[in-house]
């Protein structure tokens, strides 16, 4: 998963956005996409209003790369004034003397394990419990209990506390 995906993930269930995001490792950054294609990307995700400032802010990351780490974190500091009513030219101004940069971290960073979960019903879906870097948002009676166990089970001690107490364990 990237995390220009964040900015359009709903909760399936309640449809809740933005969702917040656990990125519990880094996978590899992708770069074959070249500038001018992310550009146009970026330009046109900012134009239909599919960035998603709230989303960004919504970001936790507990994996050990310092680098990307910091990265995010400078990343979640361009759109901090921002809210979901923007105004593209105004957003666009603000990161144009970065956008190399947020398009590096937006488009070209792969998160390979992580977790979404719901600020509304509390629910959460797996990234990367199958396979690296996909979000498995399954309804609750198609999900797979012992696999979601197996995978929380392995990550929840690098989980937030606030998001550890609403994850429910089942046998």
């Amino acid at each position: 998963m990237r995390l220009w995906l964040q900015n359009i993930l709903a909760c399936p269930i309640c449809k809740t956005h933005p969702l917040q995001l656990v990125v519990l490792k880094w996978g590899d950054v992708d770069s074959s996409l070249k500038g001018d294609e992310l550009k146009k990307m970026i330009l046109n995700d900012i134009e239909k209003r599919l960035i998603s400032p709230p989303s960004i802010q919504n970001i936790i990351v507990v994996d050990e790369n310092e680098l990307l780490n910091e990265k995010v974190e400078r990343f979640k500091t361009f759109f901090n004034d921002f809210t979901l009513e923007y105004e593209p030219e105004i957003l666009m101004r603000k990161i144009s003397s970065e956008l190399e940069f947020i398009m590096d971290v937006m488009y070209r960073v792969n998160i390979n394990k992580g977790v979404l979960k719901c600020p509304e019903c509390k629910r959460w879906f797996p990234i990367g419990s199958s396979i690296d870097g996909i979000p498995e948002m399954l309804p609750d009676n198609l999900r797979d209990k012992i696999k979601d166990n197996k995978f929380i089970s392995l990550w929840f001690d690098k989980l937030p506390g606030d998001l550890k107490k609403d994850i429910r364990l089942e046998c």
